[in-house]
């Protein structure tokens, strides 16, 4: 390649990015992403990602908890203008993330460990940090997130139509862990260290990060397999311990003395006790779907019935019940557990890709486009959804609509196997032609 056209492109890339100044440490940075893009880019993004988490965990006053911590935190950070969220999704995963402009999710699985609030203060905080030194529009910068985002697959379900081939649903969680930003050393300092400040400035108990640190830890050593992407995405190190117990003894030695901080709140051991009464059943949950993973069925149900006996209103448990009664083609089973997810929890993902491609594979092509259209509204673009609703518009006779999702899913996933199932149907419907 022409050593000037390199040139050229390069300067070409600079040109297009902008001068800032980065809100926490007031110094001038190159920008790719607006503040504008960088909101935009996680409000596309939020829905999509608290789905790949199982959605949002059932309990409305928990989740109103939970934003009031944040919003407390966040009002006294270097942004307190942006629109924050903050999000309890329903995984057994231990986890927390922030997306660009403020939008930020910690799991049932972590809090289910936590002991104190301002445990939950230092991870909330740990979290706007990341936001308010735009660490996340930085990793973006350099990869975008799209990339990796749907990464389903847990099960491989035989779906039989004109050409018989696989088609990949997702049981579990709709993976979108491998999409979100990772950080590195000194950006993970700095959350911890941004975190820290937010939470003395609300008057908790800076031990609190320090406890987290060392939760974290003895998780990692314990149930390593547990909490792999907690660690994918925040790396442990004895470094960040070393540098909480550095601050609690220097910078914050007074405040930690201070007699009105706050360890924790009745509120926090309200939600602390309930998730602690629900965690057996969500353990029953989780084996379901382990075991469902290994194709076997009967012991999935046996423990996805053991969870409902413990939470029979959980639309998690009877979505995935659901699945693992179509996979037994028991389908009058399969949709009174998978409409009864959807009328817990309305705008949950699986329980309508799983209830349309339950109709697909029963012929019932018309109200297999209804749920399925209603699930790629949840999350847009799934090419294996979009896939089988071409395949449904085709079977009921508008090629014009399915020759459309056809080319979605070829463009979308050339390389992939429902990208060449698509390719294949676009051949013999003389829209592409061989190579």
């Amino acid at each position: 390649m022409n050593k000037f056209y390199i040139i050229g492109l390069l300067l070409s890339c600079l040109c297009m990015a902008q001068c800032a100044t980065n809100p926490v440490t007031g110094e001038a940075e190159l920008a790719f992403i607006s503040e504008e893009q960088e909101i935009s880019m996680g409000k596309q993004y939020y829905g999509p990602t608290i789905q790949s988490f199982d959605g949002i965990y059932p309990d409305q006053g928990a989740q109103k908890y939970i934003n009031d911590v944040g919003q407390k935190l966040a009002h006294l950070g270097h942004r307190p203008n942006l629109n924050y969220e903050f999000k309890i999704v329903n995984t057994s995963q231990v986890n927390a993330f922030a997306l660009p402009g403020g939008k930020i999710c910690i799991t049932r699985g972590l809090l289910t460990q936590m002991n104190h609030e301002s445990q939950l203060a230092a991870v909330l905080g740990h979290e706007i940090g990341h936001v308010t030194a735009r660490h996340a529009v930085r990793a973006m910068s350099r990869q975008m997130i799209w990339g990796g985002l749907f990464n389903l697959g847990a099960i491989a379900l035989e779906t039989k139509n004109v050409e018989n081939r696989q088609a990949m649903l997702a049981l579990g969680s709709v993976g979108l862990q491998a999409g979100l930003a990772k950080y590195g050393r000194d950006q993970e300092i700095q959350s911890d260290e941004l975190g820290m400040s937010y939470m003395t400035r609300a008057h908790y108990d800076p031990k609190g990060a320090l406890e987290t640190f060392e939760l974290l830890q003895k998780l990692q050593t314990r149930e390593a397999s547990f909490i792999d992407a907690m660690f994918a995405s925040h790396p442990p190190s004895q470094e960040r311990v070393a540098n909480a117990k550095a601050l609690i003894s220097t910078e914050y030695a007074l405040v930690a003395k201070r007699p009105d901080n706050i360890q924790t709140t009745k509120q926090f051991k309200k939600l602390s006790e309930k998730l602690k009464r629900e965690e057996p059943f969500y353990k029953e949950h989780d084996e379901g779907i382990k075991v469902a993973n290994e194709g076997r069925w009967n012991d999935a149900i046996t423990h996805f019935q053991k969870a409902l006996k413990g939470k029979p209103n959980e639309a998690l448990f009877h979505a995935d019940i659901g699945y693992v009664y179509m996979m037994r083609k028991e389908f009058e089973t399969s949709k009174t557990h998978l409409r009864k997810a959807i009328q817990a929890y309305p705008d949950f993902f699986k329980p309508s890709f799983f209830l349309g491609y339950l109709k697909y594979q029963t012929k019932d092509y018309a109200g297999a486009k209804t749920d399925l259209l209603k699930a790629d509204q949840i999350i847009p673009g799934v090419p294996q959804l979009r896939l089988i609703l071409g395949e449904s518009y085709e079977q009921s006779g508008d090629v014009h609509t399915a020759v459309e999702y056809y080319k979605y899913v070829y463009q979308a996933d050339p390389e992939g196997e429902v990208g060449r199932v698509a390719a294949r149907h676009l051949l013999r419907l003389g829209v592409l032609r061989k190579k």
